[in-house]
């Protein structure tokens, strides 16, 4: 009988572990992919994200079978080759080294993408999961009453993991305390000083108050269509602060998926208004330009999960059942890891299944030494996450003074010796 693995979950990670599994035609591993979205469409995926060299090359073992991911990760008008910093005037405080071969790509077009040739069940909302000693297996429910049985139970469910909950419910998603709403505007509407500093990468502005402003290019795009900028504005902040201000709207302009249009341009003027206050005239120009009814998404509040948390994972050790993921160890958004880390997740497990199968006794050691090696990964990913989310989001004297002078040491330093 082959190894049974149940994936609960098909996001980037739990879709990257599937196809890994796959083009190994091992008879004896069987997967399955279970999503509580009714489609493929059925829900926004987010924006766009960004790809190290070091991903693009765990990938690279999938590409004779997916032609399609191939050839967005390929496509060379989607690579970028610089990360900045710069002041609220456009003055470079630093520029990054920044290894070849990454890329930014379309989130939704990754999962079209990596969801070819899979078992995918559609419509499964998990519930609960138990582990029978009598013959080993994790028995799931489903909302729908449905069941399965597996081998090896994968959580890649994402941040608000319902098997996170039941595996390691002392592992929570926190609230930092930083706001954020994104979007996409034709390139065009960027000025020539704008355009030069995102031209070949992402520039992250670093403005008064705790606000900042990261944007960078989307030359990649379907045939008719124009080159666009993706944009993210964050800044301290709470749920409460939106409820608050537009209580009196009668519209819920803090729902990120609504189809408002009042809601849409309450935000967009809050957005147009923070960047003008802050920054040099020509960022708000951008903002201003963004379709509200297809393009801007948010606002949403940035969580992380706490390194102490993290740690209970691996006490006690893991059975048949295991994470991925941010359904391990989601964080901010500000070090562009989230999707990079899931997919060495996905990798390091796939190798991990696929070395031990057909034998029980090597494949819990196997699940184990996996669980070791993401929850360190996962520590040091929070942690840096975590670091960056603190400092760019800094106000007072140090953001003035200190932190400029320290970015610009660090750019010296940069240069003599990388």
């Amino acid at each position: 009988m082959p190894l049974r693995v149940a994936i609960i979950g098909g996001g980037i990670g739990g879709l990257v572990l599937a196809q890994l599994l796959r083009i190994r035609n091992n008879p004896d591993v069987l997967v399955q992919v279970f999503e509580r979205d009714a489609t493929a469409e059925a829900r926004d995926q987010g924006y766009y994200l960004g790809l190290t060299g070091e991903t693009v090359a765990l990938l690279q073992p999938t590409f004779e079978n997916l032609p399609k991911l191939a050839e967005l990760l390929k496509d060379s008008r989607s690579t970028y080759t610089a990360a900045r910093m710069v002041d609220a005037n456009h003055n470079i405080l630093v520029n990054f080294p920044v290894p070849a071969g990454g890329c930014f790509i379309n989130r939704v077009d990754l999962r079209q993408a990596l969801l070819q040739g899979l078992d995918v069940q559609w419509n499964k909302q998990f519930v609960s999961y138990s582990e029978s000693l009598e013959d080993g297996a994790v028995h799931i429910q489903f909302r729908d009453g449905s069941t399965a049985t597996a081998d090896i139970l994968v959580g890649a469910d994402g941040a608000n993991s319902p098997v996170r909950e039941q595996r390691a419910p002392a592992v929570r998603y926190n609230d930092l305390g930083v706001t954020t709403i994104a979007g996409v505007s034709p390139l065009e509407s960027a000025s020539p000083a704008i355009r030069t500093l995102v031209n070949d990468g992402l520039v992250r502005w670093l403005g008064p108050d705790g606000h900042t402003v990261m944007m960078f290019p989307v030359f990649a795009v379907k045939e008719g269509q124009q080159s666009q900028l993706m944009w993210v504005l964050s800044y301290p902040g709470q749920r409460a602060d939106w409820e608050g201000k537009f209580s009196g709207s009668g519209e819920d302009v803090t729902d990120e998926y609504s189809e408002s249009s009042h809601a849409r341009q309450a935000l967009m003027e809050d957005c147009v208004a923070r960047t003008q206050a802050r920054f040099a005239p020509d960022l708000a120009d951008i903002i201003r330009a963004t379709p509200t009814e297809v393009n801007l998404f948010g606002p949403r509040q940035i969580y992380s999960t706490e390194v102490a948390q993290v740690r209970t994972l691996l006490s006690p050790p893991c059975g048949r059942v295991i994470l991925l993921g941010d359904a391990a160890h989601a964080t901010t958004t500000h070090r562009g890891l989230g999707a990079n880390t899931a997919v060495a997740d996905a990798a390091d497990l796939a190798q991990s299944i696929a070395g031990a199968a057909g034998d029980s006794l090597a494949l819990i050691q196997a699940l184990q030494q996996y669980e070791k090696v993401m929850v360190a990964r996962g520590i040091k990913v929070i942690k840096e996450s975590v670091q960056v989310t603190g400092s760019i989001h800094s106000s007072g004297w140090s953001a003035t003074w200190i932190r400029p002078a320290f970015l610009r040491v660090i750019n010296v330093l940069i240069r003599l010796f990388v």
